[in-house]
């Protein structure tokens, strides 16, 4: 993203697969103690949304 322009602060990209982890497993547990989701293993919805996340950064 950062060659497309898009303003992140100097060196950000050693971090950002972190960051991103961080919001996944977040959106996770939110979703798990809503009863959104119900197992916590990995499933194709999950990957779905890793796919997702990582295409917004």
């Amino acid at each position: 993203m950062q060659t497309l322009g898009v303003p992140y602060p100097e060196g950000y990209d050693a971090k950002a697969n972190d960051d991103l982890m961080k919001q996944a497993q977040s959106i996770a547990d939110d979703l798990k103690n809503n009863k959104v989701i119900s197992t916590p293993k990995r499933t194709y919805s999950h990957d779905r949304l890793l796919t997702t996340l990582r295409y917004r950064h």
